[in-house]
């Protein structure tokens, strides 16, 4: 199995989604989880309700801190930042250097019927990218991440 951990800053809206789409499209090659800088004290509701209607389970979504991300779990093979600037993340000692990859997405702003549609629209860039990295095959992730001491692939994806 594959871990992979998203990078948000609240860790209430694009990381936990990017991490249930993973989880689900994963289909058990892949495990997902999420870490904010500033994390939220609970996972946004409008996120909670979207995930819902998509038959997401939603139980497992805590907002937690990078560091809690990064060691309640194995060793991940790749670390995505959602965010409009990277998040740095130290990757704990004796890991193996994961891809460091950053998929800026929107960010949720507005209520209501703006809402929906930015969720709409974020679920379906996290759905399209992450179809496209479950395709690779096993091992392609941590064969793509940098050598110890060597340069960090250049992975950004288009803007959103």
């Amino acid at each position: 199995m594959q871990h992979v951990i998203f990078l948000g800053e609240g860790d209430a809206v694009r990381a936990p989604m990017a991490a249930a789409v993973l989880n689900r499209l994963g289909d058990g090659r892949f495990a997902a989880r999420s870490g904010g800088s500033n994390p939220a004290a609970l996972p946004n509701p409008d996120l909670l309700r979207f995930l819902s209607r998509h038959r997401h389970n939603v139980a497992q979504l805590h907002p937690q801190d990078i560091v809690g991300a990064l060691t309640s779990g194995p060793p991940a093979v790749a670390l995505i930042s959602l965010t409009p600037q990277p998040i740095p993340a130290r990757v704990p000692a004796g890991w193996p250097q994961p891809l460091l990859l950053h998929w800026p997405l929107p960010d949720l702003l507005g209520s209501g019927h703006s809402t929906c549609l930015t969720l709409a629209r974020i679920y379906r860039i996290l759905t399209l990218r992450l179809s496209i990295l479950v395709s690779l095959p096993d091992g392609a992730l941590a064969a793509m991440a940098r050598p110890p001491g060597g340069p960090a692939p250049k992975m950004e994806a288009p803007a959103a």
